[in-house]
């Protein structure tokens, strides 16, 4: 999975005044062996304070769309009986802010 934000990306180009205006933009594609299988560009609901911030929406915008499809790939093999190596189990997300990365990373709980 591929997530990027565009903070702020109205920004000037539109009336400044207006708030939509400032609002960033999420653009995510998810990938199944290397083949684009969605893909979302939507203007974010919240308003981020920076770019980091715009980053971390989206990397969690893009991780709501991505669990779900998880999800059915594995009820699919389950259901089929397909035997998969643990390795295709795991799902690579790249994300280009390393703030939004670092963020993400210290809320997942220690194991």
């Amino acid at each position: 999975m591929y997530a990027d934000a565009d903070f702020a990306g109205l920004w000037s180009t539109e009336d400044p005044d207006d708030p939509i205006c400032v609002r960033s933009r999420t653009g995510c594609v998810i990938t199944l062996g290397g083949v684009p299988i969605t893909w979302t560009s939507k203007l974010q609901t919240e308003i981020a304070v920076s770019t980091m911030h715009a980053e971390y929406i989206a990397l969690s915008m893009s991780l709501r769309e991505l669990l779900p499809i998880s999800r059915l790939l594995n009820e699919i093999c389950d259901k089929l009986s397909i035997n998969r190596d643990e390795s295709t189990k795991i799902c690579r997300v790249y994300e280009d802010n390393e703030g939004a990365m670092k963020l993400a990373n210290s809320m997942l709980p220690k194991i």
